[in-house]
C-alpha cells in the first residue's frame, strides 16, 4: 500500500499545480487518463490541453507549475517522496513524448 502511495502522490501533486494555476488563470483544464510505454511497462499518466487565450508567459508558468509544486513540497515528505519526484523529473524526457511540460522552453 505504502508502495502504491508512494508512486502517486506525486503525480497528483504535479497535476494539482497544473490544476490551481489555470484555475487562478480562470482557464480550468480538464484531465484525461492515459497511459504510455516506458521501458515495456504501462505508465499512467493525465494529461490535459492547454487553455487557448492564455499568453505565451501564462503558458510557460503553467506547464511549469506541476513540476514547481513537486519541488517545493519535497522537504514536507519523507525521504520517499524526493525519491519518488527525482525518478518522476529524470525519466519525464522520456515519458512525456508530445504532451511534455519542457516543449515551451
Amino acid at each position: 500500500m505504502f508502495f502504491i502511495i508512494a508512486i502517486f502522490f506525486p503525480l497528483i501533486v504535479h497535476e494539482s499545480g497544473h490544476y490551481f494555476v489555470s484555475l487562478y488563470f480562470k482557464k480550468p483544464i480538464r484531465f484525461k487518463l492515459s497511459f504510455i510505454k516506458l521501458f515495456k511497462y504501462p505508465i499512467p499518466r493525465f494529461v490535459w490541453d492547454i487553455p487557448t487565450g492564455l499568453t505565451k508567459e501564462q503558458i510557460k508558468v503553467l506547464m511549469q507549475s506541476g513540476f514547481v509544486l513537486e519541488f517545493l513540497l519535497i522537504p514536507l515528505f519523507p525521504i520517499s517522496y524526493f525519491i519518488v519526484t527525482m525518478i518522476h523529473f529524470i525519466l519525464y524526457p522520456w515519458y512525456a513524448q508530445e504532451n511534455s511540460d519542457f516543449k515551451y522552453f
